[in-house]
């Protein structure tokens, strides 16, 4: 029985989708059934043909059903959510949320998993490393640094609460539309965790994955690395020593691509340019 779901939106993924299932296929300690779901649109798409390259590897780390949803026409992320939600095993308790320009950790399906043996609404991880493709450059952000520990990386949310999420058009993330499906939703929104049940991944899981900048849609990351600002400090690992080399490899490879995605990515509304 499916008792986890992925969710791969993705967008301009041609030269970056690959490290998304990278990671996947490198999951470790996982005893439970899960399905990964991705939406496409057709702009410099990476394509269902791709990930069907790593099918038997996806299996061999429990995944028992993948979802590809070709997109006719480019929709905004929370629309495309909810097509992906709609596909999504009926039985699955825990909706985890994924990035093509990610690489996450290879113990964190199995942590959020756990977490959710737990009576809890949102499980997320304390910190992430930035990745630059261009400089090679990383930072931390540390969600210790400020108030907010939500809004962070890692994150997977109750499916009841994802089934809730009610049609928008709002060109916000998921954050947003989930918060305000949160029974009895306090006047400050992010007042918990008396209303919003919250756990945290305090382990040192973060060593091991990577946020990128240069090949992403939505997040605008590039002051993170020019400027000091809030949750961002010095990053204290050498991923050399963390992360798989062919990993570090193929980002590097993946140089000659960001001068023509900066072209085309509007950050202020993910939309093709």
């Amino acid at each position: 029985m499916i008792e986890l779901s992925v969710s791969l939106p993705m967008y301009r993924a041609k030269h970056i989708g690959w490290l998304a299932l990278e990671d996947l296929i490198r999951q470790e300690d996982i005893d439970f059934e899960w399905e990964l779901v991705v939406a496409e649109e057709p702009h410099h798409s990476f394509g269902e043909s791709s990930i069907m390259t790593y099918k038997d590897r996806l299996m061999d780390v429990g995944c028992v059903r993948i979802k590809y949803i070709p997109m006719v026409e480019w929709k905004p992320l929370t629309i495309k959510l909810l097509y992906m939600i709609d596909n999504m095993s009926p039985d699955s308790r825990v909706w985890v949320g994924h990035a093509a320009d990610n690489f996450h950790p290879p113990k964190q399906l199995k942590a959020q998993y756990d977490a959710f043996n737990e009576d809890i609404h949102w499980f997320a991880s304390t910190k992430v490393i930035f990745y630059d493709i261009l400089t090679e450059a990383t930072v931390l952000f540390d969600t210790d640094l400020g108030e907010r520990k939500d809004d962070s990386y890692g994150k997977a949310i109750s499916m009841d609460i994802m089934r809730q999420t009610p049609p928008s058009n709002k060109l916000c993330s998921s954050d947003v539309l989930t918060w305000d499906n949160v029974p009895r939703r306090a006047a400050h929104k992010f007042a918990y965790p008396e209303i919003m049940r919250m756990a945290f991944d305090e382990s040192d899981n973060w060593k091991y994955g990577l946020a990128t900048y240069r090949l992403n849609n939505f997040s605008k990351r590039n002051k993170c690395f020019t400027q000091e600002t809030e949750r961002i400090r010095e990053c204290p690992v050498d991923i050399n020593y963390t992360i798989p080399p062919y990993i570090l490899d193929r980002l590097k490879d993946c140089k000659e691509f960001t001068a023509d995605h900066a072209k085309y990515i509007n950050f202020s509304t993910n939309r093709p340019s």
